[in-house]
C-alpha cells in the first residue's frame, strides 16, 4: 500500500509499504521520528562521500609528502588508489627494514652482511623508484616482501 510520509527531515513522500498493518504503521512512526526522505537521504551520502573524497586526498598529500622526504616518485591513479597504494608502499618497504634489522643481527661475516644489507637496500630502491602505479601497489600487497622486492 502507498502511503504518503512526513519524515522527521520535514519533507512528504510518498512510500509503498507491504506487511501487516500493525508493521506498516511501525515503520511509519520510525519514519515520521527518524527518517529521511530520499532527497534529503541522497544529500547525506553525497556529503559523506565528498568527505571521504576529501580525506582521501588529505592521506594521499601527507604520504606522498612523507615519501618526497625519502626521495620517493609520486604515484599514479586516483586519489583514493594513491592514498591506499602510498600506505601499502610504506607498510611493504618497513617490512622489509625490518628483516634487514633481522638479519643484520645474524652471525654473519660483516662483509659479507654488508654487501647483503647493501644489495637489498638498493633492489628496494630499484622497486620503490620505478613502481609509480597505485594499481601496481595495490595489485601486489598480498605478496611477501621478499618475493616483492626480489622478483
Amino acid at each position: 500500500m502507498k502511503y504518503d510520509v512526513r519524515f522527521a527531515c520535514g519533507h512528504t513522500e510518498g512510500i509503498q509499504l507491504y506487511g501487516k498493518t500493525a508493521d506498516r504503521e511501525r515503520k511509519i512512526a520510525y519514519y515520521e521520528q527518524h527518517g529521511m526522505c530520499s532527497r534529503c537521504y541522497a544529500e547525506q551520502r553525497e556529503a559523506e562521500k565528498a568527505d571521504k573524497a576529501e580525506a582521501n586526498r588529505a592521506a594521499a598529500a601527507e604520504s606522498d609528502s612523507k615519501a618526497k622526504d625519502r626521495g620517493w616518485p609520486s604515484l599514479n591513479g586516483s586519489d583514493k588508489q594513491i592514498a591506499w597504494a602510498l600506505q601499502i608502499r610504506e607498510e611493504k618497504y618497513n617490512t622489509a627494514q625490518q628483516a634487514i634489522r633481522q638479519v643484520a643481527s645474524m652471525p654473519i661475516p660483516a662483509d659479507k652482511l654488508a654487501e647483503a644489507i647493501a644489495n637489498t637496500n638498493a633492489r628496494i630502491n630499484q622497486i620503490i623508484s620505478t613502481k609509480t602505479s597505485a594499481a601496481w601497489w595495490i595489485d601486489n600487497r598480498q605478496t611477501r616482501v621478499d618475493r616483492l622486492f626480489n622478483s
